[in-house]
């Protein structure tokens, strides 16, 4: 049994115009002049004769053109015959098979020991190794590996199929259904087979109801199961002037059955802290890690849980700078600070010999490098110097704690009117209690706003806002606590409430631990997220050559320029998370389901045969019979 079908049906309609040559036959057919003989008889006689043999020669001719227009339709409409008397995968007509893989997160799930990307793999060399030489493939991946690009003629090496690996931003498998049905019309050969492979655990939608599509479940085992661990805030508490790293995380049990003694670990610098939870099916367990810093510096590390079943998930990383021991540099024309202001620099610092006092004629930017907390004491003016540094401060994205004092000059008014909005005046404010306070400031965000309205200010230098969005704390117009570009400005020192409350070193520890580049909440990346880099900076001993790095993988991140080194927590994101773990097999009316037995179906739909080298060998003899009658004719 055979069939006749197209490849491009919608070219048919032009075979109408194989009645060209007939029309123009007809209506373009000139008639010959008529000439008066004296006698016809034997003139007459000849013409029938002559007309019969071109009328001949002219149906003829026009048959062999009009088959020509024909037949170029045809070639260009890709004709196949099919046959119906089956095919085997050792011996098929010329095919091109496209394989999709799912290479989501969630393939790198361990069933029985196996990770499931490798058993994808496996059915993928299986498809390629029956290949012939006469065959094409075309691999479409969730992150456009290379075997995406096109089609490969004949079996494509193992090694490649090797390097797929697991993808952290992919593409729905709809994409790549549509994909691969958008690139029938460049197939090379006559039959084509679409496999699907996945773990099913994404719906897929896309479909045409022209093309039959197959599908193999990489794995069908039902009950699932997977432990996640994610940390969820950490930050930096003070016991007894004690620094500690107070981290919360929370163990997600995805499967269906409870889990007993698992061991969870923070490792913190190298060092391990264990414990042992148990967890009830689909449950969650919230924890918490207490420990002393240990010393200043980047503090890096990651909560863990022992799962076998999906790695992604089971550790997740925190990287923070702090220092325990930060250097101070106060410039001031004094010789000392208020004694509130200077017992929280001393309990901070934690060692004298880390506080220097510098008049502004002996500072200079060098001192970027020796300080980690700046503070600008009640000066009167703000030499070139100060202006300086202060500005190499802020292109170094760092600041510094500004008191103002009771005379400031035209120097510092433009200062605090250029950089802050507020426009200072002359004199005190006094007997001032704060009616408005920034609740979504991380510095003031832990002192409840009633306490602020609840307190006295004096002595406070004079100063009216010009835009709220810099103003901490403010009464009215009065501006008494600001912040813009890591700079904090204090417009009070002592005599009142604030400075005697316990809110005071609160407040006050949170300023310095900014300035010293303390981080008190995780900035985590995530796989796939891009980041600015310097050209020439390394990332984990890497040159990266462009200035946008991509995360590829979890991780901490040694991110080194020439003048500092930062470490980046890269984890997985929440919605990585839950999709890599969210089961749903689902599919549309014309997917074929040929899991159990992929080499049955292989090349079963491949019985095909294009005819075009048929029709172009038979458009060449036409020709060739054209010019034969042509040339007889004459």
């Amino acid at each position: 049994m055979f069939s006749l079908s197209f490849l491009n049906s919608s070219l048919l309609i032009a075979s109408l115009a194989t009645f060209i040559p007939i029309l123009i036959y007809f209506f373009a057919k000139k008639r010959p002049d008529r000439v008066i003989f004296s006698s016809l008889k034997f003139i007459i006689s000849s013409k029938e004769e002559r007309n019969s043999k071109i009328n001949l020669k002219n149906i003829l001719l026009l048959i062999i053109r009009s088959l020509i227009i024909l037949l170029l339709i045809l070639l260009f409409a890709r004709p196949i015959i099919r046959t119906f008397l089956g095919i085997s995968s050792d011996y098929h007509a010329p095919t091109t098979i496209s394989i999709l893989a799912d290479n989501s997160l969630s393939m790198d799930y361990y069933s029985k020991s196996t990770q499931k990307l490798e058993i994808l793999k496996d059915k993928i060399k299986y498809i390629n190794s029956k290949l012939t030489n006469n065959d094409y493939i075309r691999i479409y991946t969730k992150d456009d590996f290379i075997t995406s690009q096109k089609f490969i003629q004949g079996a494509i090496p193992d090694t490649l199929i090797q390097k797929i690996k697991v993808t952290y931003n992919s593409l729905p498998l709809d994409s790549l259904v549509a994909r691969a049905l958008r690139d029938i019309k460049d197939i090379p050969t006559a039959n084509h087979e679409i496999y699907l492979l996945t773990d099913g655990n994404e719906v897929i939608s896309y479909s045409d109801s022209l093309t039959k599509i197959n599908y193999a479940i990489v794995d069908e085992e039902e009950d699932w199961n997977n432990l996640a661990a994610n940390i969820s805030s950490t930050q930096i508490i003070s016991n007894n002037n004690i620094k500690q790293i107070s981290i919360d995380y929370t163990i997600h049990n995805y499967g269906k059955s409870q889990v007993k003694d698992k061991l969870i670990r923070l490792n913190y610098n190298d060092r391990s802290y264990d414990r042992f939870i148990s967890l009830d099916a689909n449950k969650s367990w919230q924890g918490n890690f207490t420990i002393p810093i240990e010393k200043s510096g980047w503090q890096k590390g990651f909560i863990e849980v022992q799962d076998e079943y999906f790695l992604q998930d089971n550790r997740s990383y925190f990287s923070f700078f702090f220092n325990l021991n930060p250097r101070f540099t106060i410039v001031s024309d004094d010789a000392d600070m208020s004694l509130p202001l200077k017992t929280m620099v001393n309990i901070f610092s934690a060692n004298s010999s880390n506080i220097t006092y510098l008049p502004q004629n002996r500072i200079n930017n060098q001192l970027i490098s020796t300080t980690d907390i700046f503070i600008f004491y009640k000066l009167a003016s703000f030499s070139s110097n100060t202006k300086t540094l202060l500005k190499e401060l802020g292109q170094a994205k760092k600041g510094a704690l500004i008191v103002l004092g009771p005379k400031s000059d035209s120097s510092i008014v433009d200062f605090i009117d250029n950089n802050f909005a507020i426009a200072l005046k002359t004199g005190f404010s006094k007997d001032l209690y704060p009616d408005w306070s920034n609740p979504y400031n991380e510095i003031l965000k832990e002192i409840p706003s009633q306490q602020f309205k609840e307190m006295k200010f004096n002595d406070l230098v004079k100063a009216e806002w010009k835009n709220k969005n810099n103003i901490l704390l403010a009464s009215e117009k009065q501006a008494i606590i600001a912040s813009k570009n890591n700079n904090y400005l204090l417009f009070f020192d002592a005599n009142n409430d604030f400075v005697t409350s316990a809110s005071y070193p609160v407040f006050m520890n949170k300023v310095f631990e900014k300035l010293s580049n303390s981080n008190l909440e995780i900035k985590s990346l995530y796989q796939g997220d891009a980041i600015e880099v310097t050209k020439g900076s390394k990332i984990n001993d890497k040159e990266v050559p462009s200035s946008r790095y991509i995360f590829k993988e979890k991780g901490i991140y040694k991110l080194q320029t020439a003048s500092d080194i930062t470490y980046l927590a890269v984890n997985l994101g929440e919605q990585q998370m839950q999709e890599s773990m969210s089961r749903q097999t689902q599919f549309a009316k014309n997917y074929t389901d040929v899991s159990d037995n992929l080499e049955k179906h292989l090349f079963s739909d491949s019985a095909s045969f294009e005819l075009l080298k048929y029709l172009l060998y038979t458009i060449l003899a036409l020709f060739l019979a054209e010019l034969f009658i042509i040339k007889l004719s004459k």
